[in-house]
């Protein structure tokens, strides 16, 4: 039976080192084990490398330098024997291992040849939409994806995260089964001017110079936390209409996403997707939830409410500011239905508040490190965390997958 995906004719193929171990009458232990040390990048397969090697060095010392007439010692002969022995079962016991390793070495080789190339693509505009672009910005390992992992880690129904950085990769997200026909029509899609103007609204919701201000959920969550001050909507207006203008930029993004669907079939393609319940948990766990912890435990769902209806006047004004113009009538609209599933979602939060809360406080202060090491200080931390434009590019391209499935 097959250890990888690959096959037996593969794994039989990546075993050669075995027959060098066997029939190399103890020469081939260490070349071999060097071998699996370069392909699994093991240190301690190099050590036995050296280890199989030594007694046949000291066998062959030996043997060429006996004095002509005077018969070889034992030693040195079974020292060679063991060792040749001891390497062929050696070889035969790490093979599962090496195997699944080269296996995996392998795919992230595919993986980072992929990613390359929509980068170049990307690049040098061969792409017909923004999404990938976008996508293929962030690394696993940067802080904006750490942070969402983080965030919906804490979560226990939130959808596993799963990182990806194009659009192929979310159409597999969506539907592992996914033929070619539905990807290629998930790019038409994605090439399209709704999709184009709800990625540009997802970059304006992570900019500070285009009317959000400096303020954002995640700085104020580490001030909040830092200082151990009490933080309500009431005491910090400008945090609230931060959160007012965030909704309603989601809600202008699942309207455009979704163009022929009536406002209900929006709302319920929208949960249906895993990118879409996360950005919603993202707005809910890190514009309202943590920086307003104070009224959360007080209201909890009616807390989404009270932020929506407040300063509704200002929050309209700051939406067009970095909307460019955009029409508020269908988003509105859109809104008053998704602040339903926002205060249900919410509820579920308010359990989860205190080791959210302590997850964030542990993550949060390497952040503000980073940001003042990229920027001298003068970045805060939601500038080296742009988690709008990462989860709104993820949400755009699962929206494409689920229309390119239906046709």
């Amino acid at each position: 039976m097959a250890l990888t995906k690959r096959g037996t004719p593969w794994e039989l193929l990546q075993s050669w080192y075995i027959i060098l171990c066997a029939a190399g009458f103890g020469l081939g232990g260490g070349p071999a084990f060097l071998y699996l040390a370069t392909r699994g990048r093991k240190t301690i397969w190099f050590i036995f490398a050296i280890v199989y090697t030594a007694p046949t060095i000291y066998f062959f010392h030996h043997v060429l330098n006996l004095p002509e007439g005077v018969q070889s010692e034992n030693t040195p002969i079974l020292a060679w024997f063991v060792g040749w022995v001891a390497s062929v079962i050696h070889a035969l016991i790490v093979r599962k291992e090496f195997l699944l390793i080269v296996d995996a070495r392998s795919d992230l080789a595919v993986q980072a040849t992929e990613k390359l190339k929509t980068k170049i693509a990307a690049n040098y505009g061969l792409e017909e939409h923004r999404v990938d672009k976008m996508l293929v910005e962030f690394n696993e390992n940067d802080y904006t994806v750490k942070l969402c992992r983080l965030l919906f880690g804490a979560l226990p129904f939130a959808p596993d995260f799963q990182y990806y950085f194009n659009l192929e990769g979310a159409v597999r997200r969506h539907n592992p089964n996914a033929g070619a026909d539905v990807i290629e029509r998930a790019r038409k899609l994605a090439g399209s001017d709704d999709i184009s103007s709800a990625l540009k609204i997802t970059s304006a919701m992570d900019s500070i110079d285009k009317g959000l201000g400096i303020y954002t959920g995640v700085k104020n969550v580490y001030d909040h936390i830092k200082k151990q001050n009490k933080r309500t909507f009431e005491a910090d207006q400008q945090q609230a209409i931060d959160a007012s203008v965030k909704a309603l930029g989601l809600a202008y993004m699942i309207h455009r996403i979704f163009p022929d669907y009536g406002v209900t079939d929006k709302l319920k393609a929208f949960m249906e997707l895993k990118a879409g319940r996360e950005i919603l948990l993202f707005y809910v766990s890190a514009e309202v939830a943590l920086p307003f912890t104070d009224n959360l435990m007080e209201g909890g769902g009616e807390l989404v409410k009270k932020i929506m209806t407040a300063n509704h006047d200002e929050v309209e004004k700051r939406f067009k500011s970095f909307a460019g113009g955009t029409p508020l009538n269908d988003a509105a609209a859109l809104l008053s239905t998704l602040s339903g599933q926002l205060a249900a979602m919410l509820e579920q939060v308010k359990v989860y508040a205190d080791p959210l809360t302590e997850r964030v406080k542990e993550f949060i202060p390497s952040v503000m490190n980073a940001a003042d090491s990229i920027s001298g200080g003068a970045a805060t931390a939601i500038d080296v965390m742009p988690a709008w434009r990462f989860l709104g590019a993820r949400l755009a391209a699962e929206a494409c997958a689920y229309r390119a499935e239906r046709g």
